[in-house]
């Protein structure tokens, strides 16, 4: 009985680790998507590859700020309120 609670406990942890590995590997393949328009937004407006190169680092930046801000305000305040509170201070009507 102990080698079988040990089994799942070991698999149920394995299982998380692939789970947030698969999670960790869809954000990062999604946050590249936008990086082949950078060439069709280079050629359009005219910017150069510095001019690209800036834009994402500011990107990077200010996502890393925001999930490190917004993730603590959240845990402060409760996922629900901070949802609430970005719907009603969004910049655009939707």
């Amino acid at each position: 009985m102990k080698h079988a609670l040990t089994f799942i406990a070991t698999s149920l942890s394995f299982m998380a680790i692939f789970a947030a590995s698969l999670s960790f590997m869809a954000i990062f393949a999604a946050s590249a998507t936008p990086i082949p328009l950078y060439e069709i937004y280079r050629r359009a407006d005219g910017l150069s590859y510095s001019d690209l190169s800036l834009t994402a680092v500011v990107y990077f930046i200010g996502a890393v700020t925001a999930l490190l801000v917004f993730g603590r305000i959240s845990d402060h305040l409760g996922r629900k309120v901070v949802t609430l509170i970005t719907f009603a201070w969004r910049p655009w009507p939707v």
